[in-house]
């Protein structure tokens, strides 16, 4: 009887340990999925900023298309004020000059715009391919909390058991 007593105990003392293990490992899942959720809203600020950044790009775009058709509309004066302008022949030409670098200035302008818009639609599929793979991360780790949070309620009713056969062997 003795022996059985002290072999009930022993196994008490290793549910207690595997109880610790499963609480440390609870513990540990907890603070990764703390981090994921940490790195998904990153990502979601990110790709949110991402977002700003682009409509600020096409709101410069437009700017820039108005600018360019205010020049145009500006040329087209210049054309019909046909006698002022042979009056200033020289100031024509260097304002004309100016006009031309200024269009060429925002025709370079819009061309970057359109490699920054392109990059910034590479830059959102790769974060949505990153927040799919953390979605399903974060799945998979839920998936294991419930598994160990079985097999702790599992370690418990253990453990209430053997208490409960311990008592009836002691009385």
């Amino acid at each position: 009887m003795e022996t059985r007593v002290k072999v009930v105990e022993g196994e008490i003392v290793t549910l207690r340990e595997e109880s610790r293990e499963h609480r440390a490992t609870s513990a540990a899942i907890m603070v990764v999925l703390s981090d994921l959720r940490t790195i998904t809203d990153e990502l979601r600020t990110t790709t949110n900023e991402l977002r700003v950044g682009q409509e600020e790009l096409r709101k410069s775009t437009s700017e820039l298309r108005t600018t360019t058709n205010e020049l145009r509309v500006g040329q087209e004066e210049l054309r019909k004020s046909t006698s002022e302008l042979r009056a200033t022949t020289s100031e024509l030409r260097a304002t004309t000059n100016e006009l031309r670098a200024g269009q060429e200035e925002l025709r370079a302008g819009q061309e970057e715009l359109r490699v920054g818009q392109e990059e910034l639609r590479v830059g959102q599929a790769e974060i949505r391919e990153e927040i799919g793979t953390i979605r399903r991360s974060v799945g998979n780790l839920e998936v294991s909390m419930k598994r160990v949070e079985g097999d702790v309620a599992e370690v418990k009713a253990g453990h209430i058991e053997l208490r409960n056969l311990v008592a009836g062997l002691i009385r």
